[in-house]
């Protein structure tokens, strides 16, 4: 005599996956499009060296600071990103979206990165931040 064991349906463990699936593709949108990255590096203030500039799905920088921490950074400024290059040194101010670049004896004061609209009016992005560096969009 066999052993009969209740048999599930295919359709209910296919409605399992689908639900999973768009389940977890709504929490990865949900994150990816949070303000957190941006709020962490306008808040972070370092002094360093461009090391290297290279593209990788957008211009990144890579930094050594004078703490001895190697930083990469994106999304960048237009501005930033064209006039930047290896060699320069570059100061970040704390909770400020603006840099110092300096090259020999030229400085510049430079916006830091771009912030999409969507970041910006994210119920997250914190209120004291919504009316500056409108020269960011």
């Amino acid at each position: 005599m066999r052993n009969k064991m209740p048999r599930r349906s295919k359709t209910s463990g296919s409605v399992v996956f689908v639900i999973l699936f768009f389940t977890l593709l709504c929490l990865l949108l949900y994150s990816g499009n949070s303000p957190r990255l941006y709020i962490a590096d306008i808040i972070k203030g370092y002094r360093g060296v461009i090391t290297k500039k290279y593209f990788l799905h957008g211009t990144h920088l890579e930094i050594k600071t004078s703490d001895g921490e190697d930083l990469d950074i994106t999304p960048l400024s237009d501005t930033l990103r064209k006039v930047s290059a290896v060699g320069d040194s570059i100061e970040k101010m704390p909770n400020d979206d603006y840099v110092i670049l300096k090259r020999g004896a030229i400085r510049q004061r430079l916006l830091y990165m771009y912030i999409p609209d969507n970041i910006r009016n994210d119920h997250r992005w914190p209120e004291e931040w919504k009316d500056k560096w409108y020269d960011t969009r």
